[in-house]
């Protein structure tokens, strides 16, 4: 007797057939993006509408933390990437943000690479191997679990973004990292295109391939992408060399995310679908749903 919405997130533009007998208990499904609503409206045979993410504009009070304190040296320009194990690093792709650093920077000593991980015992050894690619100098890896206030910190102590992931369900560290005023380098695949363009971030070509063998929910033959490194190195020498560019992209970035993602934006599409579903239902509205 209620009206039931599943609020759902997905990575792939293949979605499982046998999910399908998931959605039929809900009466409608929200994904935030339409990357994901695509992926599960080939399936669903309930309506899917996107109701993205909202971001505040400014986080919670961000805690005490600077640079000295994460071994980062204070004049150096440092990309960061973020991710976590339980994602699967097969689609975050860390490795990829390794490899371009590697290449843009053989010389450089002020320019350092700051990948935040956390829950690496959910794979020891996905965390051996980026260890392992990391043996280079003004790389860190920072395997903890940190509050969200430090966690945002690390956006404001850092210069540049970069996410060469295979695929996203919505890409919320790379829409976080505009809402700091950051340049943002990422793979311009998957449901990070909902609010990143040419104009507000720099955008890596990439190729679709194959899933060779299953990883998770992931399963083989289906598809994602495969960035190219080669460019994502240039991208990232070309934000350490232009940096006031880079600096007027990440205002820019800011101003945009919050335009798309203000919380009063995505509630007025909440708001609007809601009253939508009162009217095709014939039940009174909530005043509070009413303009006043």
């Amino acid at each position: 007797g209620r009206h039931n919405i599943g609020v759902w997130n997905w990575e792939l533009e293949w979605f499982p057939e046998e999910w399908r007998r998931y959605c039929e208990v809900y009466d409608e499904i929200w994904t935030p993006s339409t990357f994901t609503a695509a992926s599960v409206s080939a399936v669903s045979p309930v309506p899917v509408f996107v109701v993205p993410y909202p971001l505040a504009p400014e986080p919670a009070p961000l805690e005490a933390l600077d640079r000295e304190a994460l071994g980062l040296p204070p004049d150096a320009f440092v990309f960061l990437f973020t991710f976590d194990f339980q994602s699967f690093v097969e689609r975050k792709n860390p490795l990829a943000v390794v490899r371009a650093f590697k290449e843009a920077f053989p010389e450089q000593t002020d320019a350092v690479l700051l990948i935040k991980t956390g829950h690496s015992d959910a794979d020891p050894a996905a965390l051996d191997a980026l260890l392992d690619a990391a043996r280079y100098r003004n790389i860190r890896i920072l395997d903890c679990i940190l509050s969200r206030e430090a966690a945002y910190r690390l956006f404001d102590l850092s210069d540049c973004y970069v996410s060469l992931h295979r695929s996203e369900g919505f890409g919320l560290t790379m829409a976080e990292a505009m809402r700091a005023g950051k340049p943002v380098i990422a793979t311009a695949y998957s449901s990070n295109l909902d609010f990143m363009t040419e104009e507000n971030a720099y955008l890596v070509p990439y190729t679709l391939v194959e899933i060779q063998r299953n990883y998770g929910p992931y399963r083989r033959g289906a598809v994602w992408a495969e960035p190219d490194i080669h460019t994502a190195a240039e991208l990232m020498r070309h934000v350490y060399e232009q940096r006031e560019e880079a600096a007027a992209k990440g205002r820019r970035a800011r101003e945009d995310v919050l335009t798309l993602l203000h919380p009063q934006t995505v509630g007025e599409r909440v708001r609007q679908r809601l009253l939508a579903v009162a009217q095709d239902r014939g039940v009174p509205v909530p005043p509070g749903l009413i303009p006043g």
